[in-house]
């Protein structure tokens, strides 16, 4: 496995926190080309659907998760996205890895890929609902503003608890470091 291979995958694997991509002026100045050379990379986790009885991994409730990701470059950016899934299965089995899919954002331009999208991503590679969380990771050649918001509710009291966090670059972008 190459630097770059082992990186990746220790971002992945260790990579719990996430958040909100600084709102900083991009660095527009990389023209090495596709997402192949990246710079920049954003690894969000996703909580969706329904744990009804399992709290000993995480809170009985209703979750929702969606990534949001705006290209914050005055020019085109292409994005790989990868989505590895850490639940089902339990326990220290790895589960299902989908992509990278590719997609090209305009200046300016934002996505948001929600559970609904993971869902249909991954198809048969997980089992369905009613829960399944993991990592969803974005690779880019230009700066992003990365954003999730989280949705959550208690299937006993019916309250609904929100977060939107942010998601720092953990690529080696200028300085590896977000403002």
């Amino acid at each position: 496995m190459n630097r770059r291979a082992k990186r990746i995958l220790s971002v992945v694997l260790v990579t719990g926190a996430i958040g909100l991509q600084d709102l900083a002026v991009a660095d527009d100045d990389d023209d090495r080309g596709g997402y192949g050379n990246s710079r920049f990379e954003y690894a969000a986790q996703f909580n969706c659907g329904a744990n009804p009885a399992n709290p000993a991994r995480i809170q009985v409730g209703n979750y929702s998760s969606e990534i949001q990701a705006r290209n914050a470059s005055s020019r085109d950016a292409k994005i790989a996205a990868t989505i590895s899934v850490g639940f089902p299965p339990a326990g220290l089995s790895p589960g299902a890895v989908v992509g990278p899919v590719e997609l090209t954002l305009g200046p300016g331009e934002a996505v948001a890929i929600g559970c609904a999208d993971l869902e249909l991503l991954l198809g048969d590679k997980i089992a369905g609902p009613p829960y399944f969380a993991g990592v969803l990771t974005l690779l880019s050649n230009r700066r992003h503003n990365v954003f999730a918001t989280y949705t959550v509710t208690d299937t006993n009291t019916l309250s609904t608890s929100i977060a939107v966090d942010r998601i720092p670059n953990s690529g080696n972008g200028r300085g590896g470091r977000d403002f």
